[in-house]
């Protein structure tokens, strides 16, 4: 599976409410992460809420990957 296809199968998952499932896989896999930088920018409510909640979850975890993609979070502020 290639990166666009994860990708939307993980944006597509959490649109669908399967925000367990989405957290296991990141637990699993820190490659996963910029992904959620797809996950903010998507047009769907529900996946903007559901990265919420998976940054929520993950930063009890384990904090030091999301904190690698501080950065690219902030260089959403300059996207439309």
């Amino acid at each position: 599976m290639n990166n666009n296809d994860l990708k939307t199968m993980i944006l597509d998952y959490m649109e669908n409410g399967f925000l367990e499932n989405i957290i296991d896989m990141f637990k699993h896999d820190e490659a996963l992460y910029p992904f959620i930088i797809d996950m903010i920018k998507d047009e769907r409510v529900r996946v903007r809420l559901g990265a919420a909640a998976l940054v929520e979850e993950l930063m009890k975890q384990e904090p030091e990957p999301l904190i690698n993609i501080i950065p690219d979070i902030g260089g959403l502020l300059k996207d439309q």
